[in-house]
C-alpha cells in the first residue's frame, strides 16, 4: 500500500460524524457482520454493537438507524474507461438492437441533429444479427446522409462508419490499411465501412473533442452515475486528458470517487517529460496505476492472438506487440514509476506477455522494492494450462471481467471449440493462486457491478443462459472470492495511508446501504440489486 497526504481541500469536507446503527454491516468478507460503525473525519473509527457506538457519539453525530439494512464496503471496478463511458452515456445505445433497430436509431438521432454533426454509437455485435454479418457504409447513408457516423462494436476493437465519416477521414478505395489495422473491404476494393483494430483511429481523431471544461463535466455525470451503481473506486483505463480532468475535479474538491489512473502507451513521452506518477499523488481521491500496453485485438473480429487457428479457419489473430517490445518499453517504464497492464485476449497474446514479463522480472528482481506494482494481465479470455501456474510464480496479477464470459459464449463455442473449457478460468486462475482483480471493461459492458456479480457466480446471462447450470461452472466463483476481487484486492493499490475495500476501524469510510442482504438472496436475484444510498469518505454522494 502506498501513502500520501491529503490536501487542506480534502480534509475541510471531512468534518463529518455519523453513526450507522441497527444494521448488518460487512466490515470485510471475513468477519461477522457488525450492527453499527461510527465514522468521522472520513475514516471508520469504530465498528461494533448499537450500545458500543452510542456510548461514543457525541452531540454533532448524525445518526442513521438503518431498520436492518445491509452495509457493504464501496465497490472497485478495477477496469474501467470513465470517459469512454461519459460519451456511451450521451450516445446513441447499440446494446442489443438488431441491425435494423440500430439503423433506425441513427435516422432518429440524423433527424434531431444539425447537419455536419457527428453521430456516435456503441455497442453493436454482429454476432447476434442474422445473419451473422457486418453492415456497410452504404447502409448508413441511407440513414444518415448529411451527418458522419462511426458506431463502436461492443467489443470497441471494430466500428461501422458511413462514406461522409470516411470522406472526411480522407478514406478512399486506395488507402492503404494502417499498421495493425484493417479496412474491410468491397469486391472492388473500396472501403466498406467496418474498421478493425487501428483503423478505427483514422476516422474517429477527426471527431471534435470535448473542451476541458465539457470533459470535466462529462466526468461528474458519470461520477453520479457510478455512485448509483454503488462504485466508489475504479482503475481508469482512458488517456491523459481524462487525467487532467479528474485532475481539475480534484483541485476543485468535486471529485468524489477514488481514481487509480492508468497511463496510455500513446501518451507515454507527455506522461514521463510531464512527471505525470507525482502529479496523480499529489491530489486528493487520484492516484497513479500501470502502463497500458496491447498484445492482441479481440475475440469478435478474430484478432485476437492465438496459439493455433481459429475453429474452420487458417486465421490466428494478430499480436500488435512482440515480446521484445514490451520488454524494451516495460524496462523504461520502470524507470519511472510505472508498471505494465497489458490486454491480451488470445493464449498466444497471454504467453506473450507473461514472457515478456518473465524476462523483465530478470532485469529487475525486487520491484515492488522500488514501490513498483506488480505487472498486471487484462482479459486473458483464453489461456492454456500451461500457462496458468505462472501468474503466480511471476506475481502477476490477473484481470478479469466476468460479464465477457456470459456475452461472449455462444461466439467463443464458434470460434475456439474445446479450448473454451480453458478459457474465461477465473477459478482455474484463483485456485492456482493469482491476485485477481474484477472489473467491467464499461462501456463494453455494463458498468452495474451487480450484473458482474451474478455473471461471476453463475455463469449466465441475467435472462438464464446456458441452462441449467452456465457455460463451464466449474470456472463459477462464489459471492465472498468476486467481492474480494472487486474490494480489498483492488484497493491495496490506492495510493492512501486509509485501507479502501474494507470497514474496519481506520478505513477510509467508503461504503454502500443495501435494502437486502445479498448473501441471503438468490443468485438470480443479484442483478436486480441496486443501492440505496452511497457514501464516500462518509459523505453522502448518492441516495434513491
Amino acid at each position: 500500500m502506498k501513502s500520501s497526504t491529503l490536501s487542506p481541500i480534502a480534509l475541510a469536507y471531512m468534518t463529518n460524524s455519523i453513526a450507522l446503527l441497527n444494521a448488518k454491516i460487512y466490515t470485510d468478507w471475513h468477519s461477522q457482520p457488525v450492527q453499527a460503525l461510527i465514522v468521522n473525519n472520513g475514516l471508520v473509527e469504530h465498528a461494533g454493537t448499537n450500545q458500543d457506538i452510542l456510548n461514543i457519539c457525541n452531540t454533532s453525530t448524525k445518526k442513521h438507524d438503518l431498520a436492518g439494512m445491509t452495509v457493504w464496503p464501496g465497490l472497485c471496478d478495477a477496469h474501467i474507461h470513465v470517459e469512454q463511458l461519459s460519451k456511451q452515456l450521451a450516445a446513441v445505445n447499440c446494446e442489443g438492437l438488431s441491425k435494423q433497430e440500430i439503423l433506425q436509431a441513427i435516422k432518429q438521432r440524423a433527424d434531431q441533429v444539425a447537419a455536419g454533426e457527428w453521430i456516435i454509437g456503441y455497442g453493436f455485435n454482429q454476432n447476434d444479427w442474422q445473419p451473422p454479418e457486418y453492415g456497410t457504409a452504404q447502409e448508413l447513408d441511407a440513414v444518415s446522409p448529411n451527418n458522419p457516423v462511426l458506431i463502436h462494436a461492443k467489443s470497441l476493437h471494430a466500428a461501422w462508419t458511413n462514406t461522409m465519416a470516411m470522406r472526411l477521414a480522407g478514406i478512399h478505395a486506395n488507402s492503404p490499411d494502417p499498421e495493425a489495422g484493417t479496412f474491410l473491404r468491397h469486391q472492388d476494393g473500396s472501403p466498406n465501412g467496418i474498421l478493425l483494430e487501428y483503423a478505427i483511429s483514422s476516422v474517429s481523431k477527426h471527431i471534435p473533442d470535448a473542451t476541458p471544461s465539457q470533459l470535466a463535466q462529462d466526468l461528474l455525470k458519470t461520477q453520479t452515475h457510478l455512485h448509483s451503481l454503488g462504485i466508489s473506486a475504479v482503475h481508469d483505463f482512458d488517456g491523459i486528458a481524462s487525467a487532467q480532468a479528474f485532475l481539475d475535479l480534484a483541485t476543485q474538491d468535486k471529485l468524489r470517487l477514488r481514481v487509480t489512473k492508468l497511463a496510455r502507451m500513446e501518451n507515454f513521452d507527455r506522461i514521463i517529460s510531464e512527471n505525470w506518477h507525482k502529479k496523480l499523488q499529489a491530489a486528493p481521491f487520484l492516484s497513479p496505476g500501470w502502463l497500458k500496453l496491447f498484445a492482441d485485438g479481440a475475440l469478435g473480429p478474430q484478432s485476437a492472438a492465438m496459439l493455433e487457428p481459429y475453429e474452420k479457419s487458417t486465421n490466428r489473430g494478430m499480436l500488435l506487440m512482440s515480446r521484445e517490445e514490451m520488454i524494451e518499453i516495460g524496462h523504461k517504464a520502470s524507470q519511472h514509476g510505472w508498471s505494465l497492464s497489458i490486454h491480451a485476449i488470445g493464449d498466444l497474446a497471454a504467453r506473450t506477455c507473461l514472457d515478456a514479463i518473465e524476462a523483465l522480472q530478470k532485469l529487475e528482481p525486487h520491484p515492488m522494492q522500488n514501490g513498483r506494482f506488480p505487472h498486471r494481465i487484462e482479459h486473458i479470455q483464453a489461456l492454456n494450462p500451461q500457462d496458468l501456474a505462472r501468474f503466480k510464480q511471476l506475481g502477476v496479477i490477473a484481470s478479469v471481467q466476468p460479464l465477457h464470459a456470459t456475452s461472449d459464449y455462444l461466439t467463443a463455442e464458434r470460434l475456439w471449440g474445446k479450448r473454451c473449457e480453458h478459457a474465461y478460468a477465473y477459478k482455474s486462475l484463483l485456485d492456482s493462486g493469482a491476485e485477481l482483480f474484477v472489473g467491467t471493461d464499461a462501456p463494453v459492458e455494463p458498468a452495474n457491478p451487480f450484473h458482474t456479480l451474478h455473471a461471476a457466480i453463475s455463469r449466465q446471462t441475467l435472462a438464464g443462459q446456458p441452462k441449467p447450470h452456465g457455460w463451464y461452472p466449474q470456472q463459477a466463483l462464489s459471492l465472498k472470492e468476486t467481492l474480494a476481487a472487486m474490494t480489498t484486492n483492488p484497493a491495496k493499490y490506492f495510493a492512501t495511508s486509509a485501507q479502501t475495500g474494507m470497514l474496519k476501524p481506520g478505513s477510509n469510510a467508503d461504503f454502500i446501504i443495501l435494502k437486502d442482504d445479498p448473501f441471503s438472496l438468490s443468485v438470480s436475484e443479484l442483478g436486480r440489486i441496486s443501492p440505496e444510498k452511497t457514501f464516500i469518505a462518509g459523505e453522502e454522494v448518492f441516495s434513491k
